[in-house]
């Protein structure tokens, strides 16, 4: 059967679950910070593509909206995350899974002072190269060990500690700044880099129909990044693009 296990940690030894408890509840204001800057990127994004299409009008009362929804949707998954603590009777060892926004943030967690090491296990693909065999071999008992029930989710086999659920999300980027601190604003050369890749693509594009059209849907944006130099007239779009950011209006207007 194959067996997954990312986004998992082993604990120091003697762990107090309440003192990690704590230390999980400590990340809550950083990863909250977080949700809101990449809203807040987001919506950039998207009024400067509306404005550089003359859109702007139309896209005003949307982009509250937009912010609204990248914060509060309850699929967000700021709105879901947990830690579930997994012991192993065998060694007497605590293992945990992190859910929700706590997945990707490994250096985060790595950080916290109960955690020991990172401890996942898959066994689809070849284990890590910094592992030898036996090791690898060592992790996969440890994992049947503490998972002793195979066919009961992990939740069902260990203690969750939730995480952010009851949060009072803000509705707008002023309350959002004054709890949270000063978000920091894409320059003004990011955003004009955005609007000309996505004014290259559309041009570029052409018809989308079948594999073929699905990979000329995706090249105009990855020559863009990370080959340039396959881009005719590079330049110009960006020179067009850094028209329409200095001319707009401020979009924290449309936001509060």
């Amino acid at each position: 059967m194959s067996t997954v296990i990312h986004n998992a940690y082993r604990l120091h030894p003697n762990v107090d679950l309440f003192a990690f408890r704590r230390e999980l509840l400590g990340l809550e204001s950083a990863m909250v910070r977080k949700a809101y800057q990449k809203a807040l990127e987001n919506a950039i994004r998207d009024w400067d593509w509306a404005v550089s299409r003359g859109e702007a009008a139309s896209l005003r009362g949307s982009l509250v909206k937009e912010f609204k929804h990248q914060t509060e949707d309850d699929q967000n998954p700021m709105r879901h995350t947990s830690a579930v603590v997994i012991q192993n009777p065998v060694r007497g060892e605590l293992y945990i899974m992190c859910y929700g926004a706590l997945q990707g943030e490994q250096q985060m967690v790595l950080a916290l002072p109960s955690v020991a090491e990172e401890f996942n296990y898959w066994n689809n693909t070849d284990g890590p190269e910094d592992m030898t065999p036996e090791e690898w071999a060592d992790r996969k008992q440890a994992w049947d060990e503490a998972l002793d029930r195979p066919y009961d989710s992990v939740s069902l086999q260990g203690l969750t500690i939730s995480l952010l659920s009851p949060i009072q999300w803000h509705l707008n980027l002023k309350d959002c700044m004054d709890v949270f601190g000063e978000l920091v604003q894409p320059s003004m050369e990011h955003r004009a880099e955005n609007v000309a890749q996505q004014q290259y693509a559309t041009d570029a594009q052409g018809d989308l129909q079948g594999q073929e059209g699905f990979m000329a849907f995706i090249r105009p944006y990855t020559d863009w990044r990370i080959a340039p130099e396959k881009v005719p007239n590079r330049e110009t779009y960006l020179v067009a693009a850094r028209k329409v950011i200095t001319a707009q209006p401020s979009i924290e207007d449309e936001l509060v």
